[in-house]
């Protein structure tokens, strides 16, 4: 995803905010329709969102919070007037009071969602905020409302390399430590107005879609390292799969080995595992899951389930 334009119109009081996406109109509208998805980016950077009640259809009513630095709660709601997925989406926006009924110190503004498709390969999204008055468009963006899309001013940056063994999981789990150093290392700095912010380069942001199963299918006609990359992402979930004698099975440990073959060919064990031959190269599972079995060292699966050399693995049919 890559924001292309910020636009501001005093005299109209609007806002409109434009971005791209590497993906299709049907995937961008689930930044909106899958409320988990939603709150990666509704709202200020500082106050992430959290959607209690959520349903895009006509004459719905949408209810959320947003959680600040010190705990505070300040919540929000939509009413929604128009939905023509994956197009349109039309919406009053107002802030509520603690049980939910709206707050009249706050005025509400009329957003709009056109999503189109720019080629085969890229959408466009467009999000126009009417608001109702000078004194609502100063309040909303004092809250820094345009930012939108999960940008925002950075207060630190701390960098992680991906190291060749990585997976979903193992990443994951050591940037969840690593972040919360962060946190507690710039806390300080922000309590005592000290911190330096510094603009998010757009032109480096990409869309990065939920998984689905489907993403977990490998195919072998790839070269061997984006094979690789590709197991190694989906572990944990939804897990790397390949057909296998007529059988779903899951293959864990991915490395990318010397060898030759055609494309989902097996070659036959060896000390990193399983080797089976890829559109460049060859790629070796330390481990295997056949269906209804546990997870197993590919050298004892092999032991009791022998998988001759020649066997031809290949993708699920989608």
């Amino acid at each position: 995803m890559t924001v292309t334009a910020v636009r501001k119109d005093p005299q109209r009081l609007t806002m409109t905010i434009e971005a791209e996406f590497d993906a299709s109109p049907e995937r961008v509208w689930q930044l909106w329709a899958d409320p988990r998805q939603l709150e990666r980016w509704w709202g200020p950077p500082t106050y992430p969102a959290t959607f209690t009640a959520h349903d895009l259809a006509p004459g719905s009513h949408v209810e959320f919070h947003m959680t600040g630095p010190t705990g505070d709660k300040p919540r929000g709601y939509w009413d929604i007037l128009e939905s023509d997925p994956p197009r349109r989406l039309v919406f009053l926006d107002g802030f509520a009071n603690a049980d939910g009924t709206p707050n009249p110190d706050y005025s509400r503004n009329e957003g709009r969602v056109t999503i189109e498709r720019i080629d085969d390969k890229r959408t466009r999204m467009s999000i126009e905020f009417q608001y109702a008055s000078t004194k609502g468009m100063e309040q909303y963006l004092a809250m820094r409302m345009e930012e939108g899309l999960d940008t925002g001013d950075v207060a630190a940056v701390l960098r992680e390399p991906i190291r060749p063994d990585d997976t979903a999981g193992s990443l994951s789990a050591r940037l969840s430590t690593l972040g919360a150093q962060l946190v507690v290392d710039t806390l300080p700095a922000i309590e005592q107005g000290t911190v330096i912010l510094h603009k998010q380069d757009d032109a480096q942001a990409t869309f990065a879609p939920p998984l689905s199963k489907a993403d977990g299918q490998l195919a072998f006609t790839e070269p061997a390292e984006v094979v690789s990359a590709r197991a190694r992402g989906v572990d944990p979930w939804p897990g790397a799969t390949l057909l296998l004698q007529g059988e779903v099975a899951k293959v864990f440990g991915p490395t990318v080995v010397e060898g030759t073959g055609q494309p989902g060919e097996v070659l036959g064990p060896r000390s990193e595992g399983l080797a089976i031959a890829c559109g460049g190269g060859v790629i070796a599972f330390a481990e295997i899951q056949l269906p209804g079995r546990k997870r197993m060292p590919a050298k004892a699966l092999l032991a009791g389930h022998p998988i001759p050399p020649g066997t031809v693995v290949g993708a699920l049919s989608v």
